[in-house]
């Protein structure tokens, strides 16, 4: 059984969310994996895709939003569509968007949540600063910690960013097997 659908780049728009959602929503729901990824689908389709992401019925483990001008607006709508329905989402990819320091603050509100079990987080080239870093490293001493992956790869971190980081690598908890 096929479990995941790659819809990128589909030239996609806002309103094809609206449509994902509802495939989201439908019982039961057997879609595992979806990548829209380089579509132009913004924080208002990521708003649209939400509603699809809080229905009970939505068992999707792998959520992929490369490169879908997504700001911290975006973000913030996913980090509360995640708490409505928590159990599930292991991997979330949203490199290549805009969400900024703001953005991240967002998603490690719903990562230091125990009922998160996002074990996956891509964050390349989302222009981070070492204040991305340090509220990373509070996800890294979080007990439990499902964090396995994490990709803040070409962001503005520098060495104080770094450092930062390596407070929550020190850290017994932290389970962290890669960092990008």
């Amino acid at each position: 059984m096929n479990t995941g659908r790659r819809l990128n780049p589909c030239h996609l728009s806002k309103a094809s969310c609206e449509m994902m959602a509802s495939v989201l929503q439908s019982a039961p729901s057997h879609l595992r994996e979806l990548d829209m990824s380089d579509n132009d689908l913004q924080d208002e389709g990521v708003e649209l895709l939400c509603a699809g992401l809080r229905d009970p019925q939505c068992k999707l483990e792998t959520l992929r939003l490369s490169g879908c001008l997504i700001t911290h607006e975006g973000c913030s709508l996913l980090s509360s569509a995640l708490k409505s329905n928590p159990s599930y989402l292991k991997q979330l990819d949203l490199s290549y968007n805009h969400p900024g320091d703001s953005g991240v603050r967002e998603l490690t509100d719903r990562l230091n949540d125990p009922s998160c079990k996002l074990e996956t987080l891509s964050l390349n080239q989302c222009h981070l600063s070492k204040a991305s870093c340090e509220m990373m490293a509070s996800v890294l001493q979080r007990t439990p910690s499902h964090l396995r992956e994490l990709d803040m790869s070409d962001n503005d971190l520098q060495d104080e960013g770094v450092k930062l980081l390596c407070v929550g690598l020190r850290k017994p908890q932290c389970k962290l097997e890669t960092l990008s």
